[in-house]
């Protein structure tokens, strides 16, 4: 939904974010990238990816995802 709403551009920069980078982003860290329209910015982050049910290492990977966004979100106002 993100991305039909900030149009192309979001698409093209989180793609160069990713190139720049060199590799997959790790569960539980948050990127900023500019949002296009109609925000200033959108926070990513890479949740872990739970089969059955949610194990100590998967909820403490999530609260990291929350904790890495809202701490960027504060950095950047």
């Amino acid at each position: 939904m993100i991305h039909s709403v900030a149009g192309v551009q979001l698409r093209l920069k989180c793609q160069a974010l990713m190139a720049a980078q060199g590799n997959d982003e790790p569960s539980g860290r948050a990127k900023l990238a500019p949002a296009y329209n109609p925000c200033r910015y959108v926070l990513h982050t890479v949740e872990p990816i739970v089969f059955g049910e949610l194990t100590r290492r998967e909820g403490e990977q999530l609260a990291a995802c929350y904790r890495a966004c809202l701490e960027l979100a504060a950095e950047h106002r």
